[in-house]
């Protein structure tokens, strides 16, 4: 089922399709029975704003199996999250949140809807200014740039060894080596002091 960032798609029958077809979290849901402290909620926003978007749901319990997982959450967190994105978030992110109502009186879920597209990023949290990624269905921090950069495509040829060079040293040479997108080949790469 695909995300729609249309806010009057969003409704019980909509959201009880994709919590059955989707019984587990995956790259672009995240299921948060509470908001809590908001902390968690935030990173899933983060990560996802700062990867392929997607949903965050806020009031369905994903240990719970069938329509018990729809447990709802009240009215007023909605304006609780809006309010966190806007203070805990770097730049501030404000997503698309939508209140489906359940069937039980004053319980919704909140239906956070995260397009990437729309998000200034990187999304960081201002606790500790953590940036995240969202990889299949975790969110974590993104790989440091020099281990990506030095992720070898092939067989790379045989290094030879400086008079002195250690192994970060030669680890640095080689990603220096490397012919990354934008640069022409041979170029050098200045060195972190």
């Amino acid at each position: 089922m695909a995300f729609s960032p249309s806010p009057d798609e969003w409704d019980l029958d909509r959201l009880q399709r994709l919590v059955s077809e989707n019984d587990l979290e995956r790259g672009r849901i995240e299921y948060k029975r509470e908001l809590g402290n908001g902390h968690k909620t935030l990173e899933a926003i983060a990560a996802l704003a700062n990867s392929f978007g997607g949903v965050v749901l806020i009031g369905i319990d994903e240990t719970k199996n069938g329509p018990d997982r729809l447990t709802g959450v009240g009215a007023g967190e909605r304006d609780r999250l809006i309010s966190l994105c806007w203070s805990q978030l770097v730049p501030p992110f404000s997503p698309e949140v939508i209140p489906v109502k359940l069937g039980q009186p004053g319980k919704f879920v909140s239906a956070v809807l995260i397009e990437s597209d729309y998000a200034r990023r990187p999304v960081m949290l201002t606790q500790g200014n953590k940036v995240l990624v969202r990889l299949e269905d975790k969110n974590m921090a993104p790989a440091p740039l020099h281990r990506i950069r030095c992720h070898p495509a092939g067989p790379q040829p045989a290094q030879r060894r400086q008079p002195g060079a250690g192994s970060a040293e030669l680890a640095h040479q080689a990603m220096c080596r490397q012919r990354l997108p934008g640069r022409r080949a041979g170029a050098s790469t200045p060195r972190a002091s």
